[in-house]
């Protein structure tokens, strides 16, 4: 099936649905018009961020989940989920069967800003889709296309190299720009995991409380918190190379499967509303 049926495809199924670290930069910063290097940018396709804010007990959200997961089949690696648990259906019970906390800083910050209050909704590369940042899950099919149709090539090239010791987690981000970008471009490295088996209410389910509902893309951690680090100070040159490396120590405690979880990097742009400009994952075990 050609790619653009199954885009009409997923669309129509989304209409159904209800809905420290150390661095180095290797410069030019500011763009030299004279003498500037020739960079091949056509293979560098630019990647979407989902960031699908939802709570396990939103018996909507499993909806939610469906849809992204038809995006990211019908789009094949060319869009990265993130499933932020946040808000008021995120929020633990005392007892029962809701006890787990998905929940993380970064995730309370971003819903809180972001005026998250109807779930499912999420972010597409944190750009407006009619006027909207915040888009009904019901959206989110049109949105992508409309993404992808007017941002073809990202302006950097995101690679990530991920290396487990024992239980501490090591990650260097290396970035070359193929186009010249603003000083308020930020990295954010974040930790996800697939394949969690938890609760979920989900009201299409018989009965709608599922006990073995399999949670994938979980926000778990950032290495450099919610708004990530800065890039440069200056204006960013076409040929800059930046390197940044991270590291997290595992707590005795975690329970997290390091066979499932997954290094997320993504560039955003601040001086023109927070837009992501690229993203790449990676499995931390391959």
């Amino acid at each position: 099936m050609k790619i653009k049926n199954i885009i009409y495809l997923v669309l129509s199924l989304s209409i159904v649905f209800l809905f420290n670290s150390c661095d180095e930069v290797s410069a030019p910063y500011e763009k030299n018009s004279s003498s500037e290097p020739s960079i091949d940018s056509s293979s560098n396709l630019t990647k979407i961020l989902l960031e699908e804010y939802t709570g396990f007990k939103c018996n909507n959200c499993p909806k939610g989940a469906r849809i992204a997961h038809s995006l990211m089949d019908a789009y094949s690696d060319r869009i990265i989920l993130v499933s932020i648990h946040s808000g008021y259906f995120a929020k633990p019970d005392k007892s029962g069967n809701f006890t787990y906390d998905f929940r993380t800083d970064v995730g309370e910050e971003l819903c809180s800003i972001n005026n998250v209050s109807s779930f499912p909704c999420g972010t597409i590369s944190r750009t407006p889709f009619n006027n909207e940042k915040i888009i009904n899950g019901a959206n989110w099919a049109s949105a992508v296309q409309t993404f992808f149709e007017t941002y073809k090539t990202a302006p950097v090239d995101i690679k990530i190299t991920p290396n487990l010791s024992e239980s501490q987690i090591d990650v260097t981000i290396n970035l070359t720009y193929s186009q010249a970008a603003s000083s308020q471009n930020y990295l954010s490295v974040w930790i996800t995991e697939d394949g969690i088996k938890y609760w979920q209410i989900d009201k299409e389910a018989t009965p709608p409380e599922v006990e073995d509902y399999i949670h994938n893309c979980v926000l778990r951690y950032s290495f450099n918190g919610t708004w990530g680090d800065l890039l440069s100070p200056v204006d960013i040159a076409m040929g800059t190379k930046i390197e940044k490396k991270y590291s997290y120590s595992l707590p005795k405690s975690s329970d997290w499967n390091l066979n499932n979880l997954k290094i997320v990097a993504f560039v955003y742009d601040n001086q023109s509303d927070g837009r992501v400009l690229q993203a790449k994952e990676v499995k931390l075990k391959s």
